[in-house]
């Protein structure tokens, strides 16, 4: 069957801040900042939108209160300063923690080794899915998830993205016999070598999954650059939004 892509928009204007949070892990005993997470926090604060408004420093339970305080301190300076070294956007109110192992697991945890970064980033809009023409899909349909934006070769969400995703949520309520497939894409590259594709479909499963829609109704697949839109390398970044998507193909009514 030949799939339809729909495109189902509308388009509301506003303007605010929403408060964002980003956690950075370091390895045992270290305060040395990974490269993976320079990445991260380049696709992050490479923006005008995105300011820092607080770093905090946090540790495991191993070794002494002095000694993890002092670590946490470390963890948290070093994040500060690849910020300021890279020139991103720091809160004239910036506030600096250092929790040491107050707020520690009692075991050994890797997630304790940790900076947290909150942050404000500026919305001016976001696209909607219009419920309203749900109603004239069939099996094998597209949608396409409108204005749907993920950070820099990762599966984190944009925040001005995230209204789609509720939507979506709030669709799947209303319409409990529809099913769907959730298939990731990617531009600009012929190999998908981090597994882009596939980790930005499983946000969209997994936040289904966590709000209470059923397995049964929902699957997630990926395909890299094998199911582009327009041809690699594309002209423009017209072009490459449009292969760097998330399309939900209609499994079931």
């Amino acid at each position: 069957m030949n799939r339809k892509l729909v495109t189902l928009i509308f388009l509301i204007a506003f303007s605010c801040f929403a408060q964002e949070k980003i956690e950075v892990y370091f390895d045992f005993n270290s305060a040395d900042l990974q490269p993976k997470y320079t990445k991260i926090l380049d696709s992050i604060f490479n923006t005008e939108s995105a300011i820092i408004t607080s770093i905090s420093g946090f540790c495991d339970v191993i070794d002494t209160n002095a000694y993890n305080d002092v670590l946490s301190k470390k963890r948290a300076l070093i994040i500060k300063d690849f910020l300021l070294r890279k020139e991103y956007q720091l809160s004239d109110t910036l506030q600096l923690h250092f929790n040491g192992k107050k707020f520690a697991n009692t075991t050994q945890n890797a997630k304790d080794r940790r900076v947290e970064i909150t942050y404000l980033i500026k919305e001016n809009e976001f696209q909607k899915i219009n419920k309203q023409d749900i109603a004239n899909l069939k099996v094998g349909d597209s949608i396409a998830l409108p204005k749907f934006y993920f950070y820099n070769r990762s599966g984190i969400l944009v925040p001005k993205s995230r209204p789609v995703l509720e939507q979506l949520y709030q669709i799947m309520l209303d319409n409990p016999t529809l099913k769907i497939d959730i298939q990731g894409h990617i531009c600009c590259q012929t190999k998908d070598i981090e597994d882009t594709s596939k980790k930005r479909a499983f946000t969209v499963y997994n936040y289904l999954i966590e709000n209470g829609i059923s397995k049964n109704r929902i699957k997630y697949s990926w395909y890299g650059s094998t199911k582009t839109i327009y041809k690699l390398p594309e002209n423009n970044e017209e072009e490459r939004n449009a292969n760097r998507r998330v399309e939900l193909i209609i499994t079931s009514i």
